[in-house]
């Protein structure tokens, strides 16, 4: 299990040089390469856990399918908050202010529901694997990544995005780290509706 552990950590490292590419100002190549890196380590990381043999969790062989829900949903909502929602909203903000595209706040949508919603959705998936692995050597790999996607957060949170980000105090101030509260669920379902409660 050690190998798995190595491959996630170098995982999560990869992915934590995007935000370092975005520091340096490093286009699109910059900023994809680290994330490929990293996911493919990561699922390298799986792949090489559930090779090794250990002991059931004894979970109902039912929740196999409430597992799938969970895992494609999170993976899903995961892809969309990271890779689909950010240029999506930073192209519409250029536009509207007429200048070129580049690393914008992203402050609607799912980031209204907390800085980091893919941490949200890596629990998410991360249920639904666990249901669906339903081993010990599982529980463990998804525990690791949570513990070091929470490393990353607190390093993107504290050091990174205020440096990046113009407004990224403000942010800080009205939206909750990692779970929504009652007013950052307003508003990111009822944007129009004002900013705070």
């Amino acid at each position: 299990m050690l190998l798995p552990i190595l491959l996630s950590l170098l995982g999560f490292v990869a992915i934590l040089l995007v935000d370092w590419q975005t520091l340096r100002g490093a286009g699109l190549a910059g900023w994809l390469a680290p994330w490929l890196a990293g996911a493919a380590l990561l699922l390298a990381a799986y792949w090489l856990a559930l090779q090794q043999p250990d002991a059931g969790l004894g979970l109902p062989q039912g929740a196999a399918p409430l597992g799938w829900v969970l895992a494609v949903a999170g993976g899903a909502l995961l892809i969309y908050s990271v890779f689909i929602e950010i240029p999506l909203i930073q192209r519409r903000q250029a536009r509207a202010q007429g200048a070129a595209m580049g690393p914008r706040l992203v402050t609607t949508g799912t980031y209204a529901l907390s800085r980091h919603p893919g941490f949200l959705w890596l629990l998410l998936c991360a249920l639904g694997l666990i249901l669906l692995w339903n081993r010990v050597n599982g529980l463990a790999l998804l525990a690791w990544w949570l513990l070091l996607d929470l490393i990353v957060i607190l390093i993107q949170d504290r050091v990174i995005f205020p440096r990046v980000f113009p407004g990224y105090a403000q942010y800080q101030a009205v939206t909750p780290m990692l779970i929504p509260t009652p007013s950052s669920i307003r508003r990111a379902w009822m944007p129009h509706r004002g900013e705070r409660s």
